[in-house]
């Protein structure tokens, strides 16, 4: 059994002030004459709960936001929604309207509308319900049909009847509305047990499985057609074609084979040839990785005797100095022991650039330039000697380059003799063996499609097998499922106990259309009695049988009523004689009072009445007088009354 749902308070607020109105468990009754907000009081409950658009009347227009305080399940929720932007999040702060204007609570904001796995005001207060995610046939004559998440306005249509619903002769229990009818009877076959969750499950299997063997049947069907078409070979003469190239396939290689054995046998003598030619090729790798070497050699003596060529000028100049002005300080470098100059204390030697010592020394300029001098003869011929080396070296590489190259020619020529002769069959050979190939592919594919056509190696079978062990579990649990005929048989006696209860006149039939749930009186369903006053009277009562039911019996049905204006064409204002009774008027009074006092604390109905008699004063949550001045004016209580005509 699910949880209960009632409310606790609803706030307005607006820039200046709050309108509140209070709700206590059992029978509410919003008392007060017409045009004074009882009704706004029911539809902003519903709005809460996720009515596209909130109450349009103009009296609202000074409040901008609804606050509403309810009980779901175990659960304090307040629920807020914007009445300037419909379309905006709704808010639901867990915990009370106190909390909740003190900060204390905290909060989530929802979509207020459900949509398809989302979270939303419906999806939150379900779960509070102890109820989850549950599915429902949008199709429900039909065994695959598609699946949708019941919500909790789809509850609500069974918990609230607003005042055109009531009085309506067909639009009631939403027969004019199909979508909004096959949902109703989903959440009243739900909550009474009638709706079994293993069904939906099994339909939403079913159809996934149709949908896919329905695709393996058009993949076979277009397979064959295109067979047909196409005019594809028998599997026997697929096989005897592949049989037949593969033997093409066999001499074909043979063929080839032999013309590659043919042409080794051709090429026996270029073997010396290539041996003397890879020799040769080494050997001029080797001169010219020598020549290589003394031009690099080359290179380092030739900077080498440059320097010796700047030195022996220097000190040519030093000789020439020491004729004109005599001798020149020097000295030796302790780390080069090269002779230099020494003009300025603390000098650099020029070779090495190390510091110099403070001491002098006269070292004779001949001697110095006599072993320069030296230096450059015996390094200059030894240049010489290297140049003609590197000559010879690259003579000896050219040679064999020359060599190398007459070697290949003479390979090129052997090997057209061999090889030309034989490359034509075999380009024809190697083309005969791809178009071999590609018919193999294609018999090979043939005889694979014509197996799909048959249906082997498809799902189809074991497709078809699912579907029918899926409809023989739906058939086992339909048997097994809490029989309808049962729960209709109860509700068609209470409601017309309660029919009787309240003086209804002539309750005569009066039960539950087994096909349809909706109520039946004098043999004929509601909206073709003859009046409004007896088909708001057998609205109302069929909502309290259902309410009774779920107050004495297992049920999933939230114990919440809320009915705007039940009695509006019954009493002194009926235009039905038959139903301008008051003793009917004082007799639903008393089922309300029978019903407060035994179930209070389990069930809460809420319903609008312009004259609540006064033995029931104490089932009144809020009364407006509609006189300015008196009491509470409406629900807007600072609204200034229109002026008298």
């Amino acid at each position: 059994m699910s949880g209960r749902l009632s409310f606790r308070k609803l706030v307005l607020t607006s820039p200046s002030r709050q309108y509140e109105v209070e709700f206590h468990d059992g029978v509410n009754i919003v008392a007060g004459p017409i045009s004074t907000g009882k009704s706004s009081v029911l539809e902003l409950l519903d709005y809460a709960m996720g009515a596209s658009n909130p109450p349009n009347y103009p009296e609202l227009a000074k409040c901008s936001d609804c606050f509403v305080e309810c009980q779901v399940g175990e659960v304090r929720l307040t629920i807020r929604r914007s009445l300037k932007a419909q379309y905006a999040n709704a808010m639901i702060y867990f915990g009370g309207i106190e909390d909740t204007f003190a900060g204390r609570a905290t909060f989530k904001e929802f979509p207020p509308r459900q949509k398809p796995g989302a979270i939303s005001v419906s999806s939150e207060l379900m779960s509070s319900l102890g109820l989850g995610d549950i599915k429902v046939k949008t199709a429900p004559t039909q065994a695959a049909s598609a699946l949708s998440t019941l919500s909790i306005r789809d509850l609500l249509m069974l918990m609230y009847a607003d005042q055109d619903r009531i009085s309506a002769k067909r639009s009631a229990f939403f027969e004019a509305e199909p979508h909004k009818a096959i949902k109703w009877r989903a959440a009243f076959e739900f909550v009474h047990g009638i709706y079994d969750f293993a069904l939906a499950d099994l339909s939403s299997q079913l159809k996934s499985a149709e949908a896919e063997r329905d695709r393996a049947r058009q993949f076979l069907d277009g397979a064959r057609s295109f067979l047909d078409q196409a005019r594809i070979p028998s599997t026997e003469e697929l096989a005897q074609q592949i049989e037949m190239l593969d033997t093409e396939e066999k001499a074909l290689h043979q063929r080839v084979h032999a013309l590659r054995t043919q042409a080794d046998a051709k090429l026996g003598s270029e073997r010396e040839l290539l041996n003397r030619r890879t020799e040769l090729e080494s050997e001029r790798t080797g001169l010219t990785a020598q020549f290589v070497e003394i031009r690099r050699n080359l290179i380092q003596l030739g900077r080498l005797l440059v320097q010796y060529e700047r030195e022996r000028q220097q000190v040519e100049f030093l000789e020439e100095s020491h004729r004109l002005v005599g001798s020149v300080p020097v000295m030796r470098c302790p780390n080069c022991f090269q002779s230099v100059e020494r003009s300025v204390p603390a000098n650099d030697c020029h070779v090495c650039m190390q510091n110099l010592p403070e001491q002098t020394v006269g070292i004779p300029v001949e001697n110095r330039l006599r072993s320069l001098k030296s230096r450059i003869s015996d390094l200059g011929g030894y240049i010489k000697d290297l140049e003609a080396h590197q000559e010879n070296v690259k003579y000896s590489a050219e040679e064999k380059t020359k060599q190398v190259a007459d070697l290949d020619s003479a390979l090129r020529k052997t090997s057209e003799s061999a090889v030309l002769p034989t490359m034509q069959p075999m380009l024809e050979l190697n083309e005969a063996l791809a178009l071999v190939a590609a018919k193999k592919r294609q018999a090979q594919e043939h005889i694979s499609l014509r197996a799909r056509a048959r249906g082997e190696g498809s799902d189809l079978l074991m497709l078809e097998e699912r579907v029918e062990a899926i409809k023989k579990a739906q058939a086992k649990l339909a048997r097994s499922a809490k029989s309808s005929h049962e729960i209709v048989s109860e509700l068609s006696g209470r409601f017309q106990r309660l029919l009787v209860e309240t003086r209804f006149p002539d309750p005569r039939a009066a039960d539950l259309d087994p096909a349809t749930y909706r109520p039946r009186v004098r043999g004929q369903l509601y909206g073709e009695l003859s009046s409004k006053g007896a088909i708001s009277l057998a609205v109302t009562m069929w909502h309290f049988a259902v309410l009774t039911y779920s107050l004495e019996a297992e049920s999933f049905f939230p114990n919440l009523l809320m009915l705007d204006s039940p009695l509006s064409h019954v009493g002194q204002d009926s235009s039905d004689p038959s139903f301008r009774d008051q003793l009917i008027v004082d007799a639903f009074f008393g089922i309300l009072m029978r019903l407060h006092q035994a179930h209070r604390e389990h069930c809460q109905i809420i319903l609008t009445n312009n004259r609540p008699p006064e033995y029931c004063r104490e089932l009144i949550a809020v009364e407006f007088t509609g006189i300015a001045g008196q009491g509470r004016y409406g629900l807007i209580d600072d609204e200034v009354p229109p002026a008298s005509p």
